[in-house]
């Protein structure tokens, strides 16, 4: 065995003849947790009265997790749902109990506020706001219509929305319709005076994917709805299916308002109705308890205190407990990775935070000079940047952490091109991938005119033309763009593996690589990728001087090397054959269809990922729940992607590419996309989109309310997709 020998100004390990083991480890011993609390929702009020307002909502689901500390203590409380209010009694309605975890910052959510009540008792704030009553104007006097405001969200308002309104259209007239109460998703709904005459809906919930469900959360309670008349009416719907159905009443029918309902969920109780006929029916509905649960690796199990209800599950390295009633404390296990407690003086260790060798001196840790190492992670590799045009002659996107090899780029709000620019063929020579056109120097309507150290430098283009302007697809004003962008191997290289000789950029950690060559029509003839961690995952081909050829797409995810897609078209597999006839660890050989990889004697390029375990993976999902509902698509990437794009293998549909700069972020990610195969602008409504998760990303219903507009790129049942995800 080799001697280990180490000597600096303050360590001397030159006499060692023993291998060393040097610990590793971070600077402190954090759990990364994340959380999703909600509060009780709030009680619907008694007679002509509003829903009940949704328990206030706080979550960092598929966003930053926090660090905690292992043995520390930290408090749970799960709120309780208030009750509805009792007419018989004039007792008024509770308010939802407060949420707490007291783990990071602190986070408290607010007890949803109660609907008001027929008088003079008006709704009230809380995490969301309760739905106003009729409360209508003392002797039946006053203005006409007359609208008495909801109940507003609490502090910080983030947590909800504000109540709706009451509506009463004239005095002594026919009718009330109290307003719903907020909800975490939007605001409670005003109570409507129209030929169905009904209550105010509760505000919609946010869905959630921490316990890998995906179900709604905070939605708000129903108003009640009344005529003095016969004919239809109804109370207001519990928001998202969870909070309590408003009571109704006419001459002719009457219902009772329903609690909220499943418990856990922090969602409203619906209102109560007019009380001259059955007392009972003018009761307030209750509104459910709320809930904590927490997200945080198995390798750290929790101790909980005895008055807390509880449950776990697992899910990957991934432990999930869901805390459903009790007030008490919890603390972190388990071994921590971090500097030890009564580390012994000249302690040697790789500390992974600062990726420095360090040392303990008898009193404290001293970093050794000359040791700090690159870690590589994957925003090094690759990212995404978005910009608005300011129409500037020349300007430099400074965004990334290297000097890329790969733009891909698009407006994001003009209908414009896909253009795909590489080291390999020269940052000014475009291709799109939406039409088949060879790639040009696009010198007219804005280009990239060169890579930076750590960006791109974009150009105005020469054009004069008042609507494609010299900056329309780059940098016009009043518009956004997005790029994303990888790190290639910087100059390109000879590569001889194949029968045809390749120019290559390769990133080796990333799995990476841009291939250049010049083909010979031959369709047994080999092209070296030069990815030597084994064969890519996905090739994306290009016949770079020829017009009217297509983008073939190879991926290890389709059903065998001779299906393909097309990167400028919405066909599926069993519609495109033979393009591919082999890829191996070393090369890729065209198929019987050569022209579009190996066209003769023309430029070609090909795009080429291997998956790579923490930063990228190409695979597939096969959608087996209904189709267009929200719900996990893949569950074990292995980390947290910042970009996904997904195409339809079995059905038409387009390609989608999302990413974690665009659309609204947080834990209800509406992310909006944009195709490859289409120069359209992206979209912002009437779709399905997806929410990135820990280890993977999860269908989300566009509408928050249950509605299934969507799209059968993303989950059509029985049908499969194929995914391209980056961390």
């Amino acid at each position: 065995m080799a001697t280990t020998k180490l000597s600096t100004d303050s360590i001397d390990l030159s006499g060692n003849t023993e291998a060393l083991t040097i610990p590793s480890g971070t600077t402190a011993s954090p759990v990364d947790v994340e959380y999703l609390v909600v509060a009780g929702g709030g009680g619907g009020g008694y007679a002509y009265a509003g829903g009940g307002g949704a328990g206030g909502y706080l979550t960092n689901f598929g966003a930053t997790k926090i660090s905690l500390t292992i043995a520390a203590a930290y408090t749970i409380t799960v709120g309780d749902g208030g009750a509805g209010g009792i007419q018989s009694s004039s007792t008024l309605p509770i308010n939802g109990g407060n949420s707490v975890f007291s783990g990071g910052s602190g986070f408290t959510a607010s007890g949803g506020g109660t609907g008001g009540n027929d008088g003079n008792d008006n709704a009230t704030l809380g995490g969301s706001g309760g739905g106003a009553s009729r409360n209508n104007p003392n002797s039946g006097v006053g203005p006409s219509p007359y609208v008495q405001a909801g109940g507003v969200n609490g502090t910080p308002s983030s947590q909800g929305n504000i109540g709706g309104e009451a509506y009463y259209p004239t005095p002594n007239s026919y009718g009330w319709f109290s307003g719903g109460g907020g909800g975490a998703g939007g605001a409670g709904e005003n109570g409507k005076d129209t030929s169905y005459a009904n209550g105010g809906a509760g505000g919609i919930g946010l869905q959630n994917n921490i316990d890998g469900n995906n179900y709604f959360y905070a939605g708000g309670g129903g108003g009640d709805g009344t005529r003095i008349s016969s004919g239809a009416i109804a109370g207001g719907v519990g928001g998202s299916g969870i909070g309590g159905t408003g009571g109704h009443y006419s001459t002719s029918t009457e219902s009772a308002p329903t609690d909220a309902s499943p418990a856990n969920r922090g969602s409203g109780g619906g209102g109560g109705a007019n009380y001259d006929d059955t007392p009972v029916n003018a009761n307030g509905g209750a509104g459910s308890s709320g809930v904590v649960i927490l997200r945080y690796p198995t390798a750290n199990p929790i101790t909980i205190g005895a008055s807390l209800t509880h449950s776990s599950i697992t899910i990957d390295s991934d432990t999930i407990t869901t805390f459903t009633a009790g007030s008490d404390t919890i603390s972190f296990g388990g071994v921590g990775a971090g500097r030890p407690s009564s580390p012994t003086e000249g302690l040697l260790r790789d500390n992974t935070t600062t990726g420095a060798l360090e040392f303990y001196n008898g009193s404290l840790w001293q970093q050794i000079s000359g040791t700090l190492v690159s870690d590589n992670p994957p925003s090094d590799n690759f990212n995404t940047v978005i910009w608005d045009g300011d129409n500037t002659t020349s300007r430099n996107i400074t965004a990334l952490n290297f000097e890329p090899d790969f733009v891909w780029f698009k407006s994001r709000t003009l209908s414009a091109y896909n253009n795909l620019i590489d080291s390999v063929r020269g940052s000014t020579e475009r291709l799109v991938s939406d039409t088949t056109a060879a790639q040009v120097n696009q010198s007219e309507n804005g280009y990239v005119s060169s890579f930076s150290s750590n960006g791109f430098v974009l150009q105005q283009g020469s054009s004069s033309d008042a609507t494609y302007t010299g900056w329309y697809e780059t940098n016009q004003s009043g518009q956004k763009y997005v790029a994303w962008s990888w790190k290639g191997g910087g100059t390109k290289v000879l590569n001889e593996d194949g029968d045809i000789a390749t120019q290559v950029s390769v990133n080796q950690a990333a799995g990476f690589s841009i291939v250049g060559y010049t083909g010979t029509g031959n369709s047994t003839s080999t092209i070296g990728h030069g990815i030597t961690a084994g064969a890519p995952d996905l090739i994306i081909c290009k016949n770079s001087s020829s017009s009217g050829t297509s983008w073939p797409v190879y991926s290890s995810a389709l059903p065998s090397v001779a299906n393909n897609l097309f990167l400028d078209f919405s066909g599926f597999t069993n519609q495109y054959q033979d393009r591919f006839s082999a890829v191996t660890s070393t090369t890729f050989t065209a198929g019987s269809s050569s022209a579009e990889v190996n066209g003769n004697n023309d430029a070609m390029i090909a795009y080429c990922w291997k998956s790579v375990p923490g930063y990228s993976k190409i695979g597939s999902y096969t959608w087996t729940a209904t189709s267009y509902t929200a719900g996990p698509m893949v569950a074990n990437l292995g980390f947290t992607p910042r970009f996904v794009m997904i195409k339809g293998t079995t059905v038409t549909s387009n390609w989608y590419i999302f990413d974690n700069m665009r659309g609204q972020t947080g834990t209800y990610v509406y992310q909006n996309p944009l195709a490859p195969d289409l120069s359209d602008a992206e979209v912002a409504t009437g779709y399905q989109s997806i929410q990135f998760n820990s280890n993977g990303f999860s269908a989300m219903v566009w509408n928050a309310g249950g509605a299934t507009t969507g799209s059968s790129g993303l989950n059509q049942i029985n049908e499969t997709y194929l995914y391209f995800a980056i961390a």
